[in-house]
């Protein structure tokens, strides 16, 4: 809808008529605050009036790293700093923070708040003392601009408190709500795309409502993930991304030339994770997969959440060969995969080389990663003196199940994993490193925003789960017509994750004598 658009057009106005006005525009990172002030240029190119305002005219604006503002002839300057506590000491007359929902209310009542201070006095040399002195004094400004998310969103109770405030005759605050409606009617979007999203994606019906009709996305009073938590985990702006199948075949002695490829750092370990559902399953069932980064960081990891998919629909057979491909095409080093139910026929065919006529490779054949597990591996279709130990095959016991649950619960209340962001969020890291905005095959814009799409979806998912008791132990369970698998998924890769962390933590120190004669 062009919030930032609207807003920086406000901006540019008051720094043109009001001279002296400071104008400071806080953005959540360094490339928003670029795209923010650089959306000027084009007003400068089309207007010579405002050329003649801007010191300097086209070149008078600066987006580089470390310097982001607009100049003016008479004094005023608009300008950007980026979120965070290393701001303080700025001084503005009016405030405008973007993308205000990935902030917190303390952090911008303790820092960006108080640079508000300041109150523009211009000098009126033509006025008396007397006369200066009886003109009001001029009010600061503070705007919030944001895309909608959670009802639990200090965000969101910030907006209702404005609601009341002019629901009291308090003219000092005003809302602008821009509902799909509006851009309807303005010729900003297409009606048919609308409907067509609303018919695709019934499961996801919050999240549209969010999207085009300004509803935040609810949980419920029991729901067991909140969405103030998740959303404070989206800290993650490099997703990977999956090949297709004449790309492999083209990189695939060297998959370092693939324009999208990422390099795997020293150390680092990839665990490949997925709750299976098959053909006959519900119509709510989805097989779903993460890739979740692990980066040592002393003795714990950091676990970076960079990639998801879904399918639906899908036999074991193309599954298996599915989840073979993104484990070697994605550089994994285990996969923990769910062997109960659908789980089981799906593992029997990943026990055998899998050949791959797309690609031209065969796979190998693949066993557990706990020897004494036995039942697991004794299922095999052909017993392989060659296959590879890389899969934890995950079981729910309720005990184990409910460990799992609150292992993620707790990663994602204390901020310990990092999510991908949303696409919104990400659009302008996407531009620089690949030029999303030229380019022009719809698979890869579609292949390159997947991965922030599906972590929005598994959001909504987690949100609308609720948590009952059975046995003692807490369960989740997924609203009629709603999915979970995108949870389950992680949450295994979660719990083998931590697996790994707690081998880590057992291993023995070395100790300088080893380091001096390993040097």
């Amino acid at each position: 809808m062009a919030k930032s658009t609207l807003t920086l057009i406000f901006a540019i106005q008051r720094a043109v008529l009001y001279p002296k006005q400071q104008i400071c525009v806080v953005t959540p990172n360094k490339e928003q605050s670029s795209r923010f002030v650089g959306k000027a240029r084009e007003f400068i190119q089309e207007s010579e009036n405002l050329r003649a305002e801007v010191k300097g005219g086209i070149n008078g604006i600066h987006t580089t790293s470390q310097n982001t503002k607009i100049e003016f002839n008479n004094g005023s300057k608009i300008f950007a700093v980026v979120y965070g506590e290393g701001s303080l000491g700025v001084r503005s007359n009016i405030l405008i923070v973007d993308e205000f929902v990935r902030t917190e209310k303390e952090v911008i009542s303790r820092v960006f708040v108080p640079f508000l201070t300041d109150v523009r006095t211009p000098r009126y040399i033509d006025l008396t003392d007397e006369e200066r002195a009886s003109i009001p004094e001029e009010p600061n400004k503070q705007l919030y601009l944001s895309s909608i998310r959670g009802a639990d969103e200090w965000s969101y109770h910030y907006f209702e408190e404005y609601l009341n405030y002019m629901a009291h005759d308090d003219t000092r605050y005003t809302t602008v709500v821009l509902p799909y409606q509006f851009g309807l009617k303005n010729g900003f979007i297409n009606r048919d795309i609308v409907e067509q999203q609303f018919k695709e994606n019934k499961e996801n019906l919050d999240m549209l409502l969010a999207e085009y009709v300004v509803i935040p996305e609810r949980g419920t009073a029991n729901s067991f993930f909140k969405y103030s938590s998740l959303s404070k985990c989206q800290t993650n702006i490099k997703a990977l991304y999956a090949m297709s199948d004449s790309e492999y075949v083209l990189y695939k002695n060297d998959l370092t030339q693939w324009k999208f490829y990422q390099e795997k750092l020293p150390n680092e370990i990839r665990v490949l994770s997925v709750d299976i559902a098959l053909i006959e399953s519900g119509a709510n069932d989805n097989t779903a997969m993460w890739i979740v980064r692990l980066i040592p960081d002393g003795n714990k990891y950091t676990k970076i959440v960079s990639y998801c998919e879904s399918m639906h629909g899908i036999n074991s057979i193309i599954q298996a060969k599915r989840f073979k491909q993104l484990f070697y095409e994605m550089q994994c080093d285990y996969i923990a995969i769910d062997i109960q139910g659908n789980g089981a026929g799906v593992w029997d065919i990943l026990t055998a080389p899998t050949y791959d006529d797309a690609r031209g490779i065969t796979y190998p054949a693949w066993t557990t990663v706990n020897p004494d597990d036995f039942k697991l591996n004794n299922r095999a279709l052909q017993i392989s003196s060659n296959a590879v130990p890389v899969a934890y095959g995950v079981r729910t016991p309720p005990e184990l199940l409910y460990n799992m649950i609150i292992n993620t619960k707790n990663l994602i209340d204390k901020q310990e994993i990092s999510l991908l962001m949303d696409t919104d969020d990400a659009v302008e890291y996407l531009n620089n490193n690949y030029k999303f905005y030229d380019i022009d095959s719809s698979e890869d814009r579609a292949r390159i925003l997947n991965p922030y799409a599906q972590t929005k979806v598994f959001i909504n998912e987690a949100i609308n789960l609720e948590q009952y008791i059975q046995g003692g132990y807490i369960k989740l369970k997924e609203k009629s017509g709603r999915r979970k698998d995108r949870v389950m998924a992680l949450i295994y890769g979660l719990w083998y994750s931590k697996i790994l962390e707690d081998e880590l933590n057992t291993k023995p120190n070395d100790s300088i004598l080893d380091w001096v004669q390993w040097a």
